[in-house]
């Protein structure tokens, strides 16, 4: 964003006849409420442009969680919580315990599938016990950046 001095372009619109000093220092009083509206604006203009430079990656969200609340020790860590694509997580429902008849592309052979996953959450994050009072905070900044469909703990050590 470029930029621009409200007080310049008074000045500079008012004609050259008109250019005393009370006149401006009366003309520049006026101007300042726009002058600080002007300045909220680019305050928030930055901090946007901040905000959407974080991703939902790990790596990302780490980052910014220790940028909000932890900025000179960074004990925040986000970690994953495996792999998976394991065979148990392809079901169409995490609630079911029976097993799941899948076929084959060629209709005739058939498999059944167990859900035996008890795993929940995609990552875990792991916060230190001084920073506790900052939990829900924590969650809300997390919920915010996380990818869509992701689940995570808040884990405090």
């Amino acid at each position: 964003m470029f930029k621009m001095s409200i007080y310049y372009i008074a000045e500079v619109i008012l004609a050259p006849v008109l250019r005393q000093e009370r006149l401006l220092a009366f003309l520049f009083s006026l101007c300042k409420p726009l002058e600080d509206l002007y300045n909220e604006f680019e305050a928030f203009v930055a901090e946007m442009r901040f905000e959407n430079k974080f991703t939902g990656q790990v790596c990302y969200i780490e980052k910014r969680l220790n940028l909000s609340y932890d900025v000179p020790l960074e004990r925040i860590r986000v970690t994953d919580n495996g792999f998976r694509f394991a065979p148990d997580f392809f079901t169409y429902s995490d609630f079911s315990s029976e097993p799941m008849e899948v076929g084959y592309a060629d209709g005739d052979s058939k498999m059944l599938w167990y859900n035996t996953s008890t795993q929940t959450n995609d990552y875990t994050i792991t916060i230190p016990i001084e920073l506790s009072a900052e939990e829900g905070k924590i969650q809300t900044l997390a919920n915010q950046y996380k990818p869509l469909g992701k689940k995570f703990n808040i884990q405090i050590q």
